[in-house]
């Protein structure tokens, strides 16, 4: 990378940090119960801001524990800090309403952001979401077994992100 600028930002929040329910300042997940608490309390978001020739590409890293992998995610296409968590989330594989209870945001507040995201990288519904998101010019995509690099794409896929 001669003569280009470099510079890469990290990303980590927790589920509820800083978020308040009525203002006063009061943490969220201690007003919820503490079966509720526990099961969103785990849950962190990862992303990387990586600023190459004044253009950004995002990093998220999901672990998908159902099939104990991890997906790492390059997108060259804009997409704003919220959209970054709500994606991860969904290529963990919640559903709307996992998305909204985690993220403390109405199901319709979740389901425009989802839609934000699948106009953005192009892709056409649910039932296409793994091919569309492979296949995308604007993603990459590899998983891991604990740490280790597992393949490029479970699907075909390019074997770079194109930069437009």
């Amino acid at each position: 990378m001669s003569g280009s600028a470099f510079a890469v930002t990290h990303h980590a929040f927790s589920s509820g940090a800083g978020r308040t329910s009525d203002g006063n300042g009061s943490h969220a997940s201690t007003l919820k119960s503490p079966s509720y608490t526990k099961s969103v309390s785990w849950q962190h978001y990862l992303h990387t801001v990586i600023k190459m020739n004044n253009k950004i590409i995002r990093y998220i890293k999901a672990d998908i524990d159902r099939y104990d992998i991890t997906a790492h995610v390059w997108i060259s296409t804009p997409l704003t800090d919220v959209e970054c968590k709500v994606l991860e989330l969904l290529i963990k594989g919640y559903n709307i309403t996992q998305i909204s209870k985690c993220r403390f945001r109405s199901i319709k507040t979740i389901s425009v952001q989802k839609h934000q995201i699948y106009n953005k990288l192009e892709i056409r519904n649910d039932f296409t979401f793994w091919i569309d998101l492979s296949l995308s010019p604007y993603v990459k995509i590899k998983y891991s077994y604990k740490d280790k690099i597992h393949k490029d794409c479970i699907l075909p896929c390019h074997n770079y992100i194109l930069m437009k």
